[in-house]
C-alpha cells in the first residue's frame, strides 16, 4: 500500500484543507492511506472514506524538533518542547509509534533535530519529505531505511512523498510494519504543488481584505 505519512488538515494554522478534501484528493490520486498530523493537537474532524486508511496523529513540536506520534489516545500526554526521548518512550508506552520529521532540513532548520534524530530512541525517521529538497539529499545518504511524507499542508501536495508497506491496510498493521522496519520510503515531488498552496492561501486572505 502506499500511505503519505505527514499530511496537515486545517486544524494546523497554516494549512489549508479539511480532512475530508485532502481523502477526497489522496483517493483520486492513488494512495491507500494518509497519516494526519497537526502541529501539537490531533485532528478535530472524524471524516472517514471508504478504501481510504485515514490515521490520525499529531506533529510534536519537542526541545530538540518536530516528531510525529501515532496510535496513541487524543488526550496523549505531551508538552510543547518536552525532550525529543521522553515523547518516543510516552508514545511506545501508549501502544504507538513516533518519526522523526525533516531532520536535516535547512529551511525548517529550528524544528529539525539533524543528528540527534538517531539518538532519541524514535519508532522511525522520515527518509523523504515533500516539502524539502535539502532535507532529502542528506537523507538519501544518512537515512538508508525510513518513512515518506509530503508534509502537505495543502491538497496539492499530497503524495510528493509517501511510505511504501506490504501489509494490510489497516493502522495496526500499518503501525507494526513502521516497528519492524519494513517500509520504503518514496519520493515524487511536484515544483508547482506549493506555490499552487501558496496562491490559494494568499488569495483566501485577500478575499477577505474589505474594501
Amino acid at each position: 500500500m502506499k500511505l503519505d505519512f505527514h499530511v496537515h488538515s486545517d486544524s494546523s494554522p497554516d494549512a489549508l484543507h479539511s480532512i475530508e478534501q485532502l481523502a477526497r484528493q489522496a483517493k483520486k490520486i492513488g494512495l491507500d492511506g494518509i497519516a494526519v498530523c497537526d502541529h501539537n493537537c490531533f485532528p478535530k474532524q472524524g471524516f472517514r472514506l471508504k478504501g481510504l486508511l485515514i490515521l490520525h496523529g499529531m506533529e510534536c513540536s519537542t526541545h530538540e524538533g518536530h516528531m510525529s506520534v501515532f496510535g496513541v489516545p487524543p488526550n496523549f500526554d505531551f508538552v510543547r518542547g518536552m525532550p525529543a526521548a521522553e515523547v518516543a518512550r510516552r508514545a511506545q508506552k501508549a501502544g504507538g509509534i513516533s518519526i522523526v520529521n525533516h531532520a536535516f532540513s535547512v529551511r525548517k532548520r529550528k524544528d529539525s533535530m539533524r543528528s540527534a534524530a538517531f539518538k532519541v530512541g524514535a519508532t522511525a525517521i522520515e527518509r523523504f519529505n515533500g516539502s524539502d529538497f535539502i532535507h532529502n539529499l542528506v537523507a538519501m545518504r544518512r537515512i538508508p531505511v525510513g518513512t515518506g511524507g509530503s508534509d502537505a499542508h495543502s491538497l496539492y501536495e499530497l503524495a510528493n512523498a509517501y511510505t511504501i508497506l506490504d501489509c494490510e491496510p489497516s493502522e495496526d498493521a500499518v503501525l507494526e510494519e513502521v516497528r519492524k522496519g519494513r517500509v520504503r520510503a518514496a519520493l515524487a515531488q511536484n515544483p508547482f504543488s506549493i506555490a499552487q498552496r501558496k496562491f490559494e492561501k494568499f488569495m483566501k486572505r485577500h478575499s477577505r481584505v474589505k474594501i
